[in-house]
């Protein structure tokens, strides 16, 4: 009975997944529906600003830990009620306690028992991430098109310290988060989420391309 927890956890888990996404198939939230309720939105955060924070990081963590994906739609809707920092400010926070929820539960639901298994599969893995972990994660985060749910689930996997995987994680996230709720600025005037997210994608590519350069020749020239 010692190891069956971790199996009763798991498919609670991804039974809970399965309702949540087969809901969200049927009640997408997009652009416009954010755009039609803009007003109702703006008039509650006015009135209750403590209230909607609160429900706004609540449903942003939920998102994050269960891998929900709204979040890009979320981060925009911020900037409209909050404002570019105080957006990029309970965006980033949310979406930084969602990740170390995900973190959390892969490291000591499976995390320990991988390691404890496959440990010396997994002996050059542990390797570079105990020694540039930091860095894979920050890279990753910072790339918009990265699989969150899947970088967060590894990374709890692996022997990266927890400290080192917040700070990655913060300073990853932080650029797209801040172009996203400066947007959301203009709500009204945001045509396409795809459009946006093209010349984001561009942009954020070429430096990350510029920051995995730099970490492979501190990496293998040791500058």
């Amino acid at each position: 009975m010692k190891g069956y927890w971790r199996i009763f956890v798991l498919v609670f888990f991804g039974a809970l997944l399965a309702l949540i996404y087969r809901w969200y198939y049927y009640n997408a939230i997009t652009l416009a529906h954010i755009q039609m309720q803009a007003l109702v939105l703006q008039n509650y955060v006015y009135h209750n600003y403590m209230q909607s924070v609160l429900l706004y990081s609540a449903l942003f963590i939920l998102c994050t830990l269960l891998s929900i994906p709204v979040t890009l739609l979320l981060t925009i809707t911020s900037g409209f009620l909050f404002g570019t920092i105080g957006g990029a400010f309970y965006s980033t926070m949310s979406a930084m306690l969602g990740a170390l929820l995900l973190f959390s539960f892969s490291r000591y639901v499976v995390g320990d028992w991988i390691q404890k298994r496959y440990g010396y599969q997994l002996h050059f893995f542990n390797n570079e991430m105990r020694s540039y972990g930091a860095w894979y994660i920050f890279i990753l985060q910072l790339f918009p098109m990265s699989p969150i749910f899947l970088i967060n689930v590894a990374a709890g996997i692996s022997v990266i310290s927890i400290r080192n995987f917040v700070w990655s994680t913060l300073l990853g996230m932080l650029p797209a988060t801040l172009i996203y709720t400066w947007a959301g600025t203009n709500l009204y005037n945001i045509h396409s989420v795809n459009e946006m997210v093209t010349l984001l994608m561009a942009v954020l590519a070429l430096v990350t391309v510029l920051f995995f350069v730099a970490f492979l020749i501190r990496r293998y020239f040791k500058v």
